[in-house]
C-alpha cells in the first residue's frame, strides 16, 4: 500500500488540481475578509458609506457584530459551516479517484496489487494528508490576513482551534469515504460529484431538517455529517462534545468497509 500511497501523493504534487482547490479555498477567505474590512473598520465603513453600500444603521450593526466575533468564527463562516471546504475537497477527490477508471489505469494497478483494500486505503490516506494540509493552510491564511488588516478580529485560543480542526478533519474524511463508496459502485464522475454536492453542502440534511421539523422528528439529524460539522463545538466541556468525533469515525469506518467490499466484488 505504501507504493500506492507514494504514487497518489506524487500525482497530487505534480498535478495542478490540488493547488487550484487550495487557491479557491484561500480566495474565499480573502473575500470574506474584504467584506469584514468594509463592515468592521472605520476606513472600510467610510468607503462603504461613500459607495452607498452601508447606511448609518448598518454601520452601527456592524460595530455590534465586531464585538461578538473571533478568528475561528470567521474561519468557520468563510469555509466550514456552510460546507464549502468539504465540497471543494470531495469534488477534487471524486475527480482524482474516477480518473483511474476513465484512463484505464485501474487495470494496471489491480494487476500488480491483488489486494484491492490497499487501493481504498491508499486513496483515503493520501487525502487524509491533503485534508490536514488544507485545514492548516486555510486557518493559517486566515490568521495572516487578520494580521495584515491590523489584527482587528480577536484571536481564538489555540486549544479551541485544534479541537475544532480535529473534528473537521474526521468529519470531512467520512464525507470522502462516502464519495469513494459512490465512485466504487458507479465508477462515474457525475455520480460522485452529485453525492459530494448533496452531502457536503448539506442539501439533503437541510431539506430533511425542514421537512421533519414540521413533525418534530428531526432530532436525529444532529448526528449527520453535515450538521455535526456545522454545529461542532469549539471547547470541550463534557463527553457530549465528542459526538462529532464519534459520528465521523463511525461513518468513516462504515463507508470505507462498504467501498472496499464493493471494489473487491466487482470486476475491473
Amino acid at each position: 500500500m505504501l507504493n500506492l500511497l507514494r504514487m497518489d501523493l506524487y500525482r497530487m504534487r505534480k498535478g495542478k488540481a490540488a493547488y487550484i482547490c487550495l487557491g479557491i479555498i484561500l480566495a474565499t477567505i480573502a473575500l470574506v475578509y474584504f467584506l469584514l474590512f468594509l463592515m468592521l473598520t472605520p476606513t472600510g465603513q467610510a468607503a462603504a458609506s461613500r459607495l452607498g453600500m452601508m447606511d448609518f444603521v448598518e454601520v452601527e450593526e456592524a460595530k455590534a457584530l465586531f464585538r461578538e466575533i473571533n478568528l475561528l468564527l470567521v474561519f468557520r463562516q468563510s469555509n466550514m459551516d456552510g460546507g464549502f471546504f468539504a465540497l471543494v475537497l470531495t469534488i477534487y477527490f471524486t475527480i482524482f479517484v474516477c480518473a483511474d477508471y476513465k484512463n484505464g489505469f485501474i487495470k494496471n494497478i489491480m494487476s500488480v496489487h491483488v489486494n484491492r483494500w490497499k487501493y481504498v486505503g491508499s486513496k483515503l490516506l493520501s487525502f487524509a494528508i491533503l485534508d490536514i494540509i488544507y485545514l492548516a493552510a486555510a486557518y493559517l491564511f486566515t490568521f495572516l490576513v487578520n494580521l495584515l488588516m491590523g489584527g482587528n478580529i480577536p484571536v481564538t485560543r489555540f486549544s479551541s482551534v485544534l479541537f475544532f480542526l480535529a473534528q473537521a478533519w474526521v468529519l470531512t474524511m467520512a464525507m470522502l469515504a462516502l464519495v469513494l463508496l459512490v465512485c466504487m459502485l458507479t465508477r462515474s464522475i457525475a455520480a460522485g460529484i452529485l453525492a459530494a454536492v448533496l452531502v457536503a453542502s448539506g442539501v439533503i440534511a437541510t431539506l430533511l431538517n425542514a421537512l421533519l421539523g414540521l413533525f418534530h422528528a428531526n432530532g436525529w439529524l444532529k448526528y449527520t455529517l453535515y450538521f455535526s460539522l456545522r454545529d461542532a463545538p469549539e471547547v470541550y466541556q463534557s463527553p457530549a462534545d465528542l459526538a462529532g468525533f464519534a459520528v465521523g469515525v463511525v461513518f468513516l469506518i462504515v463507508y470505507m468497509v462498504i467501498a472496499g467490499t464493493a471494489l473487491s466484488k466487482k470486476d475491473i
